[in-house]
């Protein structure tokens, strides 16, 4: 491992022109080996790379196994994005207490289940204090005929969770969350995936899940959605240099690679990096990264897009205390105050109605709701 951030003449005790010659050989499409390691530092030393790289248990695991991610199928343009906002804090974070432990996809192209699970724990945390372990191997093992390994979209997969017009697994006819204890991951072992044997009991459900943006949403966009509401599972690209990520700011941002991957961001720092980095979580297990997470700067390796978001069944999550609490978290302040007078005059963001002969529309009734509930949220009578 070499902190890339400091100059050096020799790279774990060899030369730093025998390590630059060894860079001169591409990295095999496999698992990485400590001469690819070697190739990487070198390359790091001369880019001026701020974080490390080094071994670890996903290198063991080829990166075209790891990374099973594929965009949203055609026609999957579900459209309800908030508008951004402009008084954004300069850092937050989810991370600790608003996320759920890192998973481990292992030898199975399915980041596209632990991506989507990463933002549905999150939720469920962060707005029913509801500690939950959903079951990757219900997607891997029941959703689909075959292929079930070789990649997918998380909006896709996100269809099986509707309340209402969900697409059933293939195997069983069902639909909704399925717990880790009804059917433990095992795929990551060797890549086969154990028999759906259905009558699985289902406990939670989505109200919707959408792609909220066409292409890759701006920063202030995702920042937006992660304050307001909590994780977000977005695609990414994959490379060698992320593959061996070990630490610190990612910074290795080629122009041209592949999307192939999910992680969810959990975070952001406007401090860290050249202009500001995003703190994402991966399914690659603990020992990779951070502890399973990562730094990464605004837009490299095209972070953002596949951007899927995830709306629970307001019967599973319950609904705001209070019909003031605009923002849904537990007290009427400026923010809501805010978000009315934002919106005065035009319909709330995502509003299926947006007639103005309706009430859909935001108005003096909605600014004296948030006025007379001012506090703390108690139900409405």
């Amino acid at each position: 491992m070499v902190d890339f951030s400091a100059s050096r003449l020799s790279v774990r005790g060899r030369s730093l022109a025998a390590v630059v010659a060894a860079m001169l050989t591409p990295c095999a499409l496999g698992q990485l080996t400590p001469d690819d390691i070697d190739r990487l530092e070198a390359q790091g030393l001369r880019e001026g790379w701020t974080f490390s790289v080094g071994l670890n248990d996903a290198t063991e695991i080829p990166l075209q196994t790891l990374s099973g991610g594929t965009p949203p199928a055609d026609g999957d343009s579900d459209r309800c994005a908030p508008p951004p906002r402009q008084d954004l804090p300069d850092s937050f974070d989810w991370y600790p207490d608003g996320v759920t432990p890192v998973g481990n996809q292992g030898h199975c192209g399915c980041c596209w289940a632990f991506g989507l699970h990463g933002q549905m724990e999150a939720a469920l945390l962060i707005l029913s204090d509801k500690t939950e372990d959903l079951s990757e191997q219900y997607l891997v093992s029941c959703l689909r005929e075959d292929d079930n390994c070789s990649g997918w979209s998380a909006y896709q997969a996100a269809s099986n969770y509707l309340s209402t017009g969900a697409t059933p697994s293939y195997h069983c006819s069902e639909s909704g969350t399925v717990s880790e204890g009804q059917l433990p991951y095992t795929s990551g072992t060797d890549g086969s995936w154990p028999p759906c044997e259905c009558s699985y009991t289902h406990t939670y459900f989505l109200e919707s899940r959408e792609t909220p943006w066409s292409g890759t949403p701006t920063v202030d966009d995702l920042k937006t959605f992660v304050h307001e509401h909590y994780p977000i599972t977005v695609g990414i690209q994959t490379t060698d240099a992320f593959h061996a990520y070990t630490g610190g700011v990612f910074n290795a941002c080629p122009s041209k690679t592949t999307m192939s991957h999910y992680v969810v961001i959990v975070g952001w720092d406007d401090s860290q990096g050249h202009s500001g980095a995003w703190h994402i979580k991966n399914s690659w297990g603990t020992d990779w990264g951070e502890s399973g997470f990562m730094w990464i700067e605004y837009g490299c390796l095209n972070v953002g897009t596949w951007a899927t978001t995830v709306t629970f069944d307001a019967s599973i999550i319950g609904v705001p205390p209070c019909p003031g609490d605009i923002t849904g978290n537990g007290i009427v302040d400026d923010e809501d105050l805010l978000g009315i007078l934002q919106g005065f005059g035009q319909c709330p963001p995502c509003h299926e109605d947006c007639d103005p002969a309706t009430e859909a529309m935001f108005g003096i009734e909605d600014l004296l709701t948030v006025l007379a509930d001012w506090g703390t949220c108690t139900p409405a009578s």
